[in-house]
């Protein structure tokens, strides 16, 4: 597909300006193209003025992060991993069900892209299984390709041409291994539609299949079992809702989000955020931009 036709749009792009005592930094937030949305969940690009390292919690969410860097390298760690953080320049994050720690060693500059399981499958021709729960270097994934993309669209300058230029790149390793839906793709679709609130049990028998052989099947696609991504989904929701302007009640949110009552809501949430909700809501920027670690 020619990388013309997916030529800039102004329309899918979200400017992000942020300057207080966090930092400055400018975050460009670009939708897909309709034919790539069942695979890429969004483009970013991200550039910060050098200042003092910022420590995130970057919250686990149901998809696979690929980081193309062009500026000074992350240190990433695991909430389970203790306090030690490991350098990265170029990488990929795959799925997850607990919060990793970024922090930028001076001025952060990249181009992020976050895939679908079912994107990140087709894009690095490899299963949820193997990415789930790590984080590796770019090129231990997609080899020497890996590291030629990474350097044109650091050589490309500006944001409207690399956006081009991956779009263009995610559409030809993507579009054309794109398979017909099979089982684990539409139970993915059923537990991201339902935000996780779909009974496994009950999507198993509509599929005529085992809950074993369904959590085999979708474990080979993302990376865990159904019933992890469906809390993965509910946190997901339930963390986006406590974080909005008009932010409802947290008893009325966690009956929105399918828990069984506030304690159920409260212990959840700290399992996949090492914060409480309140604790959460406190450490989230107020331009959406991210959540600070303590």
């Amino acid at each position: 597909m020619a990388s013309a036709y997916f030529s800039p749009d102004e329309q899918r792009l979200r400017l992000i300006e942020h300057d207080s005592g966090h930092g400055r930094w400018e975050l460009a937030r670009y939708a897909p193209h309709p034919l790539l949305k069942p695979y890429i969940v969004e483009i970013q690009g991200y550039l910060e003025s050098p200042g003092p390292p910022v420590r995130r919690r970057e919250m686990p969410n149901g998809n696979v992060v690929l980081i193309i860097n062009f500026g000074s390298d992350w240190l990433i760690g695991s909430e389970t991993a203790g306090p030690r953080l490991t350098r990265f320049s170029t990488f990929v994050g795959g799925v997850d069900d607990v919060y990793t720690i970024s922090e930028s060693t001076s001025g952060a500059h990249c181009m992020q892209v976050n895939f679908t399981p079912i994107g990140a499958r087709l894009f690095f021709q490899a299963s949820g299984r193997e990415l789930a729960h790590k984080v590796v270097g770019f090129s231990d994934v997609l080899g020497a390709e890996g590291n030629r993309l990474a350097e044109r669209l650091n050589d490309a300058g500006d944001w409207a041409a690399r956006y081009m230029m991956l779009e263009a790149e995610l559409a030809a390793r993507i579009l054309p291994l794109a398979p017909p839906r099979d089982l684990p793709a539409f139970v993915w679709e059923q537990l991201v539609e339902t935000d996780g609130t779909v009974a496994i049990g009950a999507l198993a028998e509509d599929c005529g299949v085992s809950r074993k052989h369904l959590s085999v099947t979708f474990r080979e696609l993302v990376g865990m079992p159904p019933k992890r991504y469906a809390q993965v989904c509910r946190f997901r929701t339930a963390a986006s809702l406590l974080t909005a302007e008009a932010a409802p009640a947290w008893s009325d949110l966690a009956l929105t989000c399918g828990y069984f009552d506030q304690a159920h809501f409260n212990r959840e949430f700290r399992r996949f955020s090492g914060y409480s909700p309140g604790e959460y809501r406190r450490s989230a920027l107020a331009d959406g931009t991210g959540i600070l670690d303590a």
